[in-house]
């Protein structure tokens, strides 16, 4: 399976920085793992556009997938 290239937009990046560390340290993880699984156990797709949310021990996650292009965008 191909991986997928995970971008972050400057809103998300903003927000996980303001994350305290150990919070941070696992959001962190699970962002690089979308590279191998964009569509993890526990995510819900929440509309067209392949748009996304995980939640991560209270913490929201707001991504969209690009299948053709297999790109993750990190929106929040």
């Amino acid at each position: 399976m191909a991986s997928f290239k995970v971008i972050l937009q400057g809103r998300a990046e903003t927000e996980i920085r303001a994350l305290p560390f150990p919070l941070r340290r696992l959001v962190n993880h699970k962002i690089v793992s979308f590279q191998r699984e964009p569509r993890p156990s526990g995510c819900e797709s929440i509309g067209p556009e392949g748009r996304c949310r995980l939640v991560l021990h209270g913490c929201r996650i707001l991504y969209k997938i690009d299948d053709g292009r297999r790109i993750v965008t990190v929106l929040a």
